[in-house]
């Protein structure tokens, strides 16, 4: 009778069923969660019916075949239709328990539902991070291989193996395999197997022991590599051991299996507690052992607002299983919190009385981390940890309803951030999102949605709002935004705003509409704003470099007497002034460490410092105040004779400002101290440029700027 109550009760879906078909028991888990109980299916074939649908007669004649086993079989995983049509994932195994008096054979077939492990698998296939976030939560061992060696490994694999994950990476992952099993698994591995099948393993301490194994080929750092999870089956081989003898009483088998479990009398009064249990309620057995199960089993729900009621008396009380709700957390004696999953079901003895409850439970707060982290990193933008864009269009479809009118759209963009990467590198461009992230958190509510939807973009749901309420928002930003900088550069928004105000409103032409004011926002002041930048990015490099400003400053007013002498109009001689002035604004990108070495630079070196042409370029075309200089600051290192960079332009392709500044900057270079150098004489500048003339500078523009800007004899020596 123990043995019924046992099936019956069991924790895991179990049925007894006779070679002709017959089913005599199942235990109340199958029943609980296929919805069928033993009066739905009285025969092994009314169940493949109602189970299998059209694979029925392929399992009719699988289940025909196990009336003959010898030992315990691996069945494999059955996808299985529940009375409501859900499907289910259960990985069988059968064995033969005996014989009825009239001759047939009895075989009890043991299922684990793996249908949450087999959803984990399909999300471990959609996305590598979301498989390195349950990597490291498995309870089981997981490993990357590449061509056999191992790449990655969690700590559940050095918890079953022994080894550390430094021995583990890069090991030979046969050396896992018993020495017995390697050609059999090696078969697997390069048919590509990827159905659940077991073998055996090898421990560090060269113990060996049963195994489960399944692998999958998924995307991995760029690369297919072969993912195989580990379980150490032991405890289950104990337990089919177990069942099959029939000489361990029901509480040694609770014992045995990886769960925690706790046993209580008809009064609640624990009997029995497995270490497990220990464990996560923090009692010692002598401790819990006639303790009230309530003063030891402390639960309460995630909000901790709402009472949560004795799983034990309610078995007691309904004669029924009992499973806690979701987020029931377990208080420990030492104040340590374990989100758990839990069953209690009661005992009964031979008369159907209630003799107690068992009540088993695992620890899944690593599963509800991982879940959490997978939610998080779905709903999230990386950098600034505000929304995403796929969370920013699903709320944004979600408050498109009546309790939330007005509902306001707010589109921001923030304004130069390309002219910050370029000056400053994508870190501080980064820093400037993050920056503008942490201020758009401080000022808009907790119910308000901030997402970042794109590079610069960003948006804000606003519920139950005003238009004179956003544009509230819209005046604080812009002010608040006038303190924020990143190296000088006054970081801004262009902002745009619309109301929903009923069903009908298109969710699409709102969107447009609020993006067209933003648009029309940054038309008014995006140019000034970006001028202001590339200002104070000169400004930076200045303050920065002394240097830098003096030959800033040295180089444009030398440009402009070489206008002057070159009787050019007023707008063009302001023109290359300014030229003269921006014309090494890259500068700004290149590393302190070369732009003072006192030695010669290598090879390397010298052409990070040739990129900052092309960079200055990219800054002073962002602004069209200063679009023009932008080809002048490009273009200022190029040679009379082609040699030039960056584009190897020559004599008269080499725009006009271009050719004067080339020549005014290397004089200038020549006559003001370097970190390399002290400065050299006007003098041998001076023959510099004339010998230079005809090679590396325009011989025209070259005579002119000696004789009358300099007031120097053009001697060629």
């Amino acid at each position: 009778k123990i043995f019924e109550t046992s099936i019956e009760n069991a924790p895991i879906p179990i049925m007894i069923h006779a070679e002709d078909g017959e089913v005599l028991n199942i235990s109340r888990t199958w029943t609980k969660l296929t919805g069928y109980n033993k009066d739905d299916i009285p025969t092994i074939y009314d169940w493949t019916e109602k189970a299998y649908h059209a694979k029925k007669d392929d399992v009719r004649n699988f289940i025909s075949k196990l009336y003959t086993l010898t030992e315990v079989q691996y069945d494999g995983i059955f996808e299985v239709i529940t009375q409501d049509d859900r499907k289910l994932a259960w990985d069988f195994h059968s064995m033969h328990i005996g014989d009825l008096p009239d001759g047939r054979a009895v075989v009890m077939s043991v299922a684990t539902d793996i249908t949450e492990r087999v959803q984990i698998d399909k999300q471990l296939k959609e996305s590598e991070q979301r498989f390195k976030i349950l990597h490291n939560a498995s309870f089981g061992g997981i490993t990357v291989h590449d061509k056999g060696l191992i790449l990655d490994c969690n700590q559940g694999l050095s918890d079953i193996t022994g080894f550390s994950i430094d021995e583990l990476i890069g090991m030979d992952g046969l050396l896992l395999i018993a020495p017995d099993y390697r050609a059999f698994v090696m078969d697997k591995i390069n048919s590509g197997y990827e159905k659940p099948y077991e073998a055996y393993g090898i421990r560090k301490n060269k113990e060996i022991y049963p195994l489960h194994l399944e692998a999958r080929n998924i995307p991995y750092e760029g690369k297919q590599v072969r993912v195989v999870e580990f379980r150490d089956i032991t405890d289950r081989k104990k337990l089919e051991s177990d069942v099959i003898k029939e000489k361990e009483s029901l509480a040694f088998t609770l014992k045995s299996i990886g769960d925690a479990v706790i046993a209580t009398d008809a009064s609640g009064i624990i009997t029995a507690i497995n270490p497990i249990a220990c464990k996560l309620t923090g009692w010692s057995e002598t401790e819990a052992m006639n303790k009230p199960f309530n003063e030891v089993f402390n639960i309460t729900f995630e909000d901790k607002s709402i009472p949560v009621e004795d799983p034990v008396q309610k078995a007691l009380t309904t004669n029924s299983i009992i499973e806690l709700a979701n987020h029931t957390i377990l208080i420990s004696k030492d104040k340590t919190e374990y989100f758990i999953e839990d069953t209690a079901a009661p005992i009964k003895n031979a008369q159907g009385e209630n003799i107690g409850v068992v009540l088993v439970f695992r620890d899944v707060t690593d599963k509800k981390k991982a879940e959490r982290e997978i939610r998080h990193i779905s709903e999230h933008d990386y950098l600034t940890d505000l929304h995403n864009r796929r969370y920013y269009f699903e709320r944004l479809d979600y408050f498109h309803q009546e309790e939330f009118y007005p509902l306001g759209l707010m589109m921001l963009d923030v304004n130069g951030l390309k002219i910050i990467n370029d000056a400053f590198g994508h870190h501080q461009g980064d820093q400037a999102l993050i920056m503008i992230g942490s201020v758009l958190n401080e000022t808009f509510e907790d119910k308000d949605v901030i997402s970042r939807i794109g590079g610069d973009e960003f948006t804000v749901i606003l519920p139950n709002t005003s238009a004179k309420a956003l544009q509230s928002y819209k005046e604080k930003l812009i002010s608040v935004m006038k303190n924020k900088r990143i190296n000088n550069v006054e970081l801004s928004l262009s902002i745009g705003y619309e109301l929903i105000k009923n069903k009908n409103d298109d969710l699409d032409e709102i969107q447009k509409m609020a993006e067209n004011h933003m648009y029309s926002h940054k038309s008014l002041f995006g140019s000034s704003i970006r001028s202001g930048a590339i200002n104070a990015i000169l400004l930076t490099l200045t303050d920065k470099y002394d240097s830098e400003k003096r030959h800033s400053v040295e180089v444009s007013q030398l440009c402009r007497k070489m206008g002057i002498e070159l009787k050019l109009k007023q707008d063009e001689l302001k023109g290359l002034e300014q030229a003269g002035l921006f014309h090494d604004i890259g500068k700004i990108s290149i590393p302190d460490s070369i732009l003072n070495k006192p030695g010669k630079l290598t090879d390397e070196e010298f052409e990070i410092i040739k990129s900052h042409t092309q960079i200055g370029y990219q800054i002073l075309r962002a602004a069209d105040e200063y679009s023009d200089l932008a080809l002048h600051a490009l273009h200022h290192h190029e040679r009379w004779d082609g040699k030039g960079y960056p584009s190897g332009l020559k004599e008269d392709s080499i725009p006009l400002f271009s050719r004067i500044i080339n020549i005014v900057d290397a004089y200038e270079a020549m006559t003001a101290d370097r970190p390399y150098r002290k400065k050299l004489s006007k003098a041998y500048a001076v023959s510099e440029i004339i010998r230079c003339a005809g090679t590396q500078f325009d011989p025209k523009l070259a005579k002119v700027f000696v004789e009358s800007v300099l007031k120097e004899k053009w001697e060629i020596i």
